[in-house]
């Protein structure tokens, strides 16, 4: 018997995985854009570091006052891991 085509059988176990993890990511997609929608906060963190620059309110330990500003904002940061905010 000749065919002109080739045939091939699936696997149904694979299909049926293949089909449930693509629907879980799409809803996990879907529900990442929703939360992002729906977090309405700014982004504060990124200038905590530069709200404390010079101030004599707050005092970092280890750090003369006066001083902080010749800090990177990175080292700085580092030193007000401790402090709350």
């Amino acid at each position: 018997m000749f065919l002109p085509f080739t045939i091939v059988r699936c696997n149904w176990d694979y299909i049926a995985i293949l089909t449930a993890l693509s629907i879980f990511l799409i809803v996990c997609a879907l529900f990442g854009a929703w939360l992002r929608y729906r977090i309405d906060t700014p982004e504060i963190l990124g200038y905590v570091s530069a709200m404390t620059i010079d101030n004599p309110d707050i005092s970092i330990p280890g750090v003369e006052l006066g001083s902080a500003s010749s800090l990177d904002g990175l080292q700085r940061t580092q030193l007000l891991k401790d402090l709350r905010v």
